[in-house]
This record gives structure tokens, C-alpha cells and sequence, in this order.
């Protein structure tokens, strides 16, 4: 089932299925005005397997939000026009004002030794680097995966932004927050909470990153 994702008052087609019955209100903390064009997209996890209606209300609790979030079944719950509201979901600085945060239902990573949720079990887990570290990290839906690149295409080309993702020399996905010099040259594209905040977050993980990053390159 495909939607369309509402961006400057326009509707703009999206291949993945797209609902607006979570919605965010200009005038409550973690929610204003915006007051410039986005140029990135902001990728997380809610390290939980709740439904979406739990993620929107735990945002709200914590005078946060998002524009947007996928649910296990990869739909798609719009928030809010990303082009009139922005959404506290990087910390409330520079990087909420230029980007759009998506929050994916998932739990993320577990402490060492522990079990991963029991309605996550099925998702199986990928090996990834965060901050020099190998680590494993729970596997996103392949209906997930779709919505992500779904999304990143629709907001790419409502908005114009660079088929970019934070990576070194190698063509590795930078696994640390950037830089300040990095964060300075950023001219836009896809990148994850980990790149911008200092307070050790991992969110999403490097692999969907790479898969991300992979999938912009094959489309050039």
C-alpha cells in the first residue's frame, strides 16, 4: 500500500503506507515553529517495541517529538509538515532546526548478557562498529527498511537533500558523533542521533546506515 507524506502544504507520493492519526501541535514544548528549510534526515531507534501510539506518547511525556515514525509493520505515522513544525528530537539545538527525525520502532541493543525483548526475539541481530566498539545490534524489519528508503526518497525529492551519509575515506559509515570541523562541512543527506549528540547514543545503528548508503550510491 503506497501514501503520500504532506511536505510545504504539498503532497508528495511515498511507496510505503503513511498515516496521520499521531499527531504533534504547534504550542507545546518540544514542538515549534520552523525556521528553515531541513537539509538532513535524522534516523533513531526507540529502543522499545512499542506501537507507535506508545512511542507518540512517550514523546509528548517528555516534551519531545518527531516527524515522523515507523511501526513494526513498517507504516508510516506523520506527525507533523516538517516544513511549518520541528520536532525536539536532537537535542533541541542546530540539528532539530535543519533536520527531520524518524523515529523506527525497534530495541536497539541490549547489555551484555542479556535477552533481547520477547516480541522482538524474531528480528535476529547484525554486528556493527559504534565508537570503535563491535557490538550487536537488533536487525530492523525488511518492511522497516522499506519504509526508511521510502521516506528518504520522498523527503529527498520534496526537499532536495544530498544523497549523503556521514562515512571515512574508506566508505565506512562514521560510527562517532562528528566532528566539529565534520559537523561544520555537513551539507546535508541521511545520518543517525549518533552523529550528533555527544551522550554516547547508538541510534540506528550502523548497518541500516550502510544499507542507506548503499541504496542512494545504486541510484546515483
Amino acid at each position: 500500500m503506497s501514501g503520500t507524506l504532506r511536505v510545504g502544504g504539498q503532497d508528495y507520493p511515498c511507496t510505503a503506507e503513511v498515516r496521520d492519526t499521531l499527531r504533534f501541535r504547534p504550542g507545546r514544548k518540544g514542538v515549534k515553529p520552523r525556521i528553515r528549510i531541513p537539509d538532513s534526515i535524522l534516523l533513531h531507534w526507540t529502543a522499545a517495541e512499542n506501537p507507535a501510539s506508545t512511542v507518540h506518547k512517550t514523546l509528548t511525556e517528555k516534551s519531545a517529538g518527531v516527524e515522523l515514525i515507523i511501526d513494526r509493520a513498517g507504516i508510516i505515522y506523520q506527525t507533523c509538515d516538517p516544513m511549518v513544525l520541528d520536532c525536539a528530537d536532537a537535542g533541541g539545538g542546530a540539528w532539530d532546526a535543519r533536520s527531520i527525525g524518524i523515529e523506527i520502532v525497534s530495541y536497539g541493543m541490549v547489555a551484555p548478557g542479556a535477552k533481547p525483548p520477547p516480541l522482538g526475539r524474531d528480528r535476529g541481530t547484525d554486528l556493527a562498529t559504534l565508537r570503535g566498539r563491535r557490538v550487536e545490534v537488533a536487525r530492523f524489519y525488511p518492511q522497516q527498511v522499506s519504509a526508511v528508503l521510502a521516506v528518504v526518497d520522498t523527503l529527498r525529492a520534496a526537499l532536495d537533500i544530498p544523497a549523503t551519509v556521514p562515512a571515512d575515506c574508506t566508505g565506512c559509515v562514521i560510527d562517532r558523533p562528528l566532528t566539529e570541523d565534520e559537523a561544520q562541512d555537513w551539507k546535508g543527506g541521511v545520518l543517525g542521533h549518533l552523529h550528533v549528540t555527544s551522550r554516547g547514543k547508538p541510534d540506528p545503528g550502523t548497518p541500516l546506515l550502510a544499507l542507506v548508503r548503499g541504496y542512494l550510491h545504486a541510484r546515483g
